[in-house]
């Protein structure tokens, strides 16, 4: 079924464009206009069943201008700030009365959870009668959407009645309904879930979900979150989970508080975990391999701030950072320490970390990059760190870690947006340096290219370099989805050396149809594996193609549909093509600087450690 509407969505979307341009006066055109509509009509209705597959309530796309919209109120005083809460169903932001709801209307949004007012002003950086700073506000603007607990937001300023120094502050939200019903079709897994917001009027979730797997070996999932965000006004969250699943049993708790805004001082995160398992799969197309383990987890980090005076700019802000984590994952019974291909590891980790660093508070705002719709942030300035410390590993004994990091980012609205970075680092345990890694990214997309009113492009370019010196066979460097080749979920593409190169060109639809939004992308991965002997390398590369759609309307924020062929497949276990589907958002590009936690661990490559 989900294949079928996969089509059905995919042929009306790129047919539309043209369609809709078709007029005429002739009476036969009438009649197929006419048995046209009643077609589109059927369509709908089907599409509106089908969208269950995959179905939560969402925010809508609103793309906000950033700091720019402010700075016309720049240095006047805020007289009043005045709230407005609108309920979930039959009203907008920009258009926010409404007296013919329909039955379901008036029926959910009377056992709505209401938003108490000053769960929002909790969420307000400014207050009354402090200057306006554009900063401020659209800090908070990211807070509150990246949250995700509203549906909608905005922000009007006006000048104070008798007063042109003060302006009046109108926050207008609207709730996203307490009482969710998510479903989800994937390609590992079919889901339902209930989820609860907002109880109680406060800022907190309960999720639980029940999951059916594409396996014998692991049939059902059963899986539940909670999670209260800014407990009274002090920007810390209290996060927990639990899953069981025949092969996995355990759990998490988090405490964190992030750097939420260019004026934040501190930040901090603790976590610990327990889990069990009876069998171990390594990806989701691979076989477990069975074997009881048991092991805990704990995970500590913490950072203060200083900010480094800058008169030459208002919405950019420079840091210094020190930071400093300890982490420890620790085995109480396992199967083996490392398997026969060196792939899998179940070694007990410990290490400490300090760093000491500069960092960049500023970021640019775009709309239709990875995302059909919405605003997406991305990281700006220069950034760099020294990480130093201590890791135990149970396999190669205590050894003293250094590294050194720098990034860059900068944005030319009518160019493109670049991110680049390198980073240099080993271990040192007293005798000589060991598993040295030096790695370069650069990622790049162009500006918007209207191909005509109704189709943009897009160009992204990314490339990588992993290099690494005297390796030992089960720390070499691997090649696989997280790493530069997706939908290569196998770990047996090992080398010291690994470059590549991802190319991908994407056209997307200014215009909507049945409300879905989309975008059709080409892309090539490119990759290639190298060890000791420099001009022997071996190349893999991944050719395809994706349909990306998006429908808040239908719950789905993100859906991508890609085929992969492996033309110079190696020899390994998987085939050589691969069926994607993902339905929900794993893209972007995160702000890996030490305002970020997981940006403080060994030999990081921008893909966080989970647990």
């Amino acid at each position: 079924m989900a294949g079928r509407f996969l089509f059905l969505v995919a042929f009306v979307f790129v047919l539309s464009a043209k369609s809709v341009f078709t007029q005429s006066d002739s009476s036969a055109v009438l009649r197929k206009q006419a048995n046209k509509q009643k077609a589109m009509k059927v369509i709908n209705k089907t599409l509106h069943v089908l969208s269950l597959l995959n179905y939560s309530d969402r925010t809508y796309d609103r793309t906000f201008s950033g700091a720019e919209a402010y700075k016309i109120f720049e240095g006047k005083e805020i007289e009043r700030i005045d709230v407005e809460i609108l309920p979930p169903f039959g009203v907008t932001i920009d258009k926010p009365y409404n007296d013919r709801f329909t039955k379901f209307q008036r029926f959910a949004n009377s056992i709505q959870f209401t938003t108490k007012e000053r769960i929002v002003r909790n969420d307000l950086l400014f207050t009354e009668g402090e200057k306006v700073k554009p900063q401020k506000f659209t800090d908070t603007e990211r807070n509150m959407w990246q949250d995700a607990i509203y549906k909608d937001l905005k922000f009007v300023l006006c000048e104070a009645e008798n007063d042109t120094t003060k302006v009046v502050v109108k926050v207008i939200v609207q709730q996203r309904w307490s009482w969710s019903i998510s479903t989800s079709a994937q390609f590992d897994k079919a889901m339902l879930g209930i989820e609860f917001k907002n109880i109680g009027g406060l800022p907190q979730r309960i999720t639980q979900q029940v999951s059916a797997n594409y396996r014998k070996d692991n049939p059902y999932l059963v899986f539940g979150e909670y999670e209260y965000l800014n407990i009274r006004k002090s920007r810390i969250n209290v996060y927990g989970k639990y899953l069981y699943q025949p092969i996995e049993r355990g759990g998490d708790i988090r405490l964190s508080r992030n750097f939420f805004s260019s004026e934040s001082h501190w930040a901090a995160r603790v976590s610990t975990g327990l889990y069990q398992n009876s069998s171990i799969i390594p990806n989701s197309l691979a076989d477990a391999i069975k074997g009881k383990t048991y092991y805990n987890y704990q995970d500590a980090w913490g950072a203060v701030a200083f900010k480094v005076k800058n008169p030459n700019s208002s919405t950019e802000i420079h840091k210094i950072i020190l930071a400093a984590r300890y982490y420890r994952k620790h085995y109480d019974d396992r199967p083996f320490s490392i398997s026969k291909d060196k792939t899998v590891r179940f070694l007990n980790r410990e290490y400490y970390l300090g760093s000491v660093g500069y960092a960049t508070w500023n970021y640019f705002q775009d709309d239709n990059v990875f995302l059909n719709g919405g605003s997406e942030y991305f990281p700006l300035g220069l950034n760099f760190n020294w990480v130093f410390g201590a890791e135990k590993d149970e396999k190669y004994g205590r050894r003293f870690y250094n590294n050194f990091r720098m990034s860059y980012s900068a944005a030319f609205p009518k160019l493109f947006y670049l991110n680049t970075d390198f980073s240099l680092g080993g271990y040192y345990n007293g005798k000589d340096f060991q598993q040295k890694l030096f790695q370069y990214r650069l990622r790049l997309y162009s500006a918007k290219v209207n191909l005509g009113k109704k189709i943009f492009f897009r160009q992204f370019i990314t490339f990588k370099a992993n290099v690494g010196f005297d390796r030992p066979k089960d720390r070499e460097l691997i090649l696989n989805d997280a790493t530069g080749l997706r939908g290569m979920y196998t770990s047996q593409l090992t080398a010291q050396k690994i470059y590549t190169i991802t190319l991908e060109s994407v056209l997307y639809g200014n215009f909507k149809v049945f409300g879905f939004n989309g975008s059709v992308a080409l892309f090539a991965d490119l990759g290639w594996l190298q060890n000791n002997k420099p001009y022997q390398m071996q190349a893999v590369q991944g050719i395809g193609a994706s349909l990306r759609l998006r429908n808040l309307n239908f719950g789905i924020g993100y859906f991508d549909f890609s085929l992969v062929f492996y033309p110079n497949f190696l020899n390994t276990p998987q085939k050589p093509y691969t069926f994607l589907y993902v339905p929900e958002f794993l893209k972007g590009i995160r702000q890996d600087n030490l305002f970020e936690y997981y940006s403080l661990e060994p030999e990081y490559n921008g893909q966080p450690t989970l647990r």
